[in-house]
This record gives C-alpha cells, sequence and structure tokens, in this order.
C-alpha cells in the first residue's frame, strides 16, 4: 500500500510523457511536451535543474546505473545523452525519423536501445553514436523497449500488439508473445530479468516468464489503456498508470490489485520507484509530479 506525500502540480508548462529515478544520484528526472527535462530532488520534490536541447515532445528518458548519466529521446528524432552532475549534454545522436520512438540504456550505460516506427529495434553505440545492430521484430512500429537489468535481453511491443524478446549478445530472437489485443504502451522487466510486464491499449497487464515466453498472470482492472508499468523492487509487485487516471498495484503472487491511487486528473503516463522501491512517483498529461511511500 501507498500513500500520496507531496507533488509539484505545474512541474512542467504541457503534459509530462515520461519519468525516471535516477536511483545512483536519487533524481526524478521528467519528460514533457514543453520540450524540457527537468531534475528534481527524489526525497523533497524541490527542483534541481532543467534540460534543454530538444525541440519537440521528449518521449523517453532514462537514467544508467550510477546516476550520473541520462538518456532522453524527443520527437525531434534525437537522442541525448547528458551528465546529470553538470546538465551538460555528452552526446547526441541524430536520426531518420522513422528510427526512434522510445529507447533505453543498456545496464553498463554503454549501448541504447531504441525501438522505431518500422518495427525494428536499433542498438546504438554510447561512444560512438553510431547504430551497431539491428533486431529484426515480427511487428510494425515498436511502440514501448525495456532493456533488462542483467543486460540479456531486449524486449519490444508493437502497435499491433505483439511483444518480441530478443538475446542481445547472441542477437536473435527468443520469443514473440501474443497475449495483447491491441497495441503495447510500456514494457519493463523484473529486478532479476525473470519476469517481464507489459501494458497495453487493451486495458490489461500481463505478467511473462522471460525464459520460457509463457503468461503468468494477467490483471484486468483498469478502464482504459495502459500506459505505464513499473517493476517492485522485491520482484512480486508491479504498478501500472493508465488514461483512466489511477495508478494500480498488483500482486503478482496473489493475483491481485493491492492498491489503487486516484490523485491525478488526467491520464499517467509515466511511472518510477526508488533504489529500495518505498517510493513511488507518477506523471501525467495534469502536468505534475506526483510522490508516494510505502505504508507499513
Amino acid at each position: 500500500m501507498f500513500t500520496a506525500t507531496h507533488e509539484v502540480e505545474k512541474a512542467h508548462d504541457d503534459g509530462i510523457w515520461c519519468v525516471a529515478w535516477a536511483k545512483g544520484a536519487n533524481l526524478v528526472v521528467t519528460g514533457s511536451v514543453d520540450e524540457t527535462i527537468k531534475c528534481w530532488n527524489g526525497d523533497t520534490g524541490d527542483l534541481v535543474r532543467t534540460l534543454k536541447g530538444h525541440c519537440l515532445g521528449v518521449n523517453a528518458v532514462d537514467a544508467d546505473a550510477t546516476g550520473r548519466r541520462l538518456l532522453s529521446t524527443s520527437l525531434d528524432h534525437s537522442m541525448i545523452l547528458w551528465n546529470l552532475d553538470t546538465g551538460e549534454q555528452v552526446t547526441r545522436i541524430q536520426t531518420n525519423p522513422v528510427e526512434t520512438w522510445g529507447a533505453q540504456l543498456a545496464p553498463e550505460g554503454d549501448i541504447i536501445a531504441a525501438g522505431s516506427q518500422t518495427g525494428d529495434v536499433n542498438l546504438w553505440s554510447v561512444e560512438t553514436g553510431g547504430k551497431i545492430q539491428v533486431l529484426k521484430t515480427s511487428g510494425d512500429f515498436s511502440m514501448a523497449i525495456a532493456y533488462s537489468p542483467n543486460g540479456k535481453y531486449v524486449a519490444c511491443g508493437s502497435k499491433a500488439g505483439a511483444i518480441d524478446i530478443f538475446d542481445v549478445e547472441m542477437g536473435k530472437l527468443i520469443h514473440s508473445l501474443h497475449g495483447h489485443s491491441m497495441a503495447i504502451r510500456t514494457l519493463a522487466f523484473s529486478p532479476d530479468s525473470a519476469q517481464l510486464y507489459s501494458g497495453s491499449d487493451d486495458h490489461r497487464v500481463q505478467v511473462y516468464d522471460v525464459q520460457h515466453g509463457e503468461t503468468i498472470a494477467t490483471f484486468s482492472g483498469h478502464g482504459s489503456w495502459v500506459l505505464s508499468v513499473a517493476s517492485h523492487g522485491d520482484g512480486t509487485h508491479v504498478a501500472s498508470g493508465s488514461a483512466d487516471r489511477t495508478i494500480k498495484l498488483w500482486d503478482v503472487r496473489a493475483r491481485q490489485c493491492v492498491d489503487t491511487l486516484t490523485h491525478h486528473t488526467d491520464q499517467v503516463w509515466g511511472l518510477a520507484f526508488n533504489a529500495k522501491s518505498n517510493q513511488l512517483v507518477s506523471v501525467s498529461e495534469d502536468k505534475s509530479v506526483r510522490w508516494y511511500k510505502a505504508v507499513v
């Protein structure tokens, strides 16, 4: 169970599409339609820094394990790697219009996995800014992307509702999953990389066994699209945010919803837990950032 603690109601000038908790630095990082990225103190919610470099809405942010480097992607077709200590740009990769739609860093921070409107997953070198590998998928328009914490897998979800899981080292497709009937909006791996969580326009959250490609659980309860999922550190809970304006916490073992948070006034685009998973942060089209803490 979680309870609301504090919020920044007008955190951006427009809807907030994405959030990441840079755990090593204890910063909450948000990306908005207003083209900016903002860094907030993870405990107090105070604004630490604003990053400017994109010329269209920011649709993904992801921090490396140290919390010192941040990746952002935008509708302007660029990917920027930032130094979170200084706020300076480290690398900027300008891609073709169809090459990038959301991205995540590998755990070591050396590779970027980016979905694309062609369906392919493109892997980019952070050091050189060059494309190093293309993973061919079974679907079209990769709308969601996730890199496993152990660095072994990349998962992508398509507009058609398919999820492909790749073994990155082998460059091989190992599973193609078809548990959803509509577009996949969001993906996340469990901390041990053994499970994959997905959220879809079909209003459902699915839990998959990564090794065997089997469905572990299906959660229904949202009244609209599921736009975000975040894995709890215990590996047995997953949080989901929806266009129905709610956040739900699901118990994977018990196969049930154990908490519903109703503080946002518009769709919930992003969720992130802190390092201990005793705090949760959410962002929304209502321009607010909200913090919650676990109730023991």
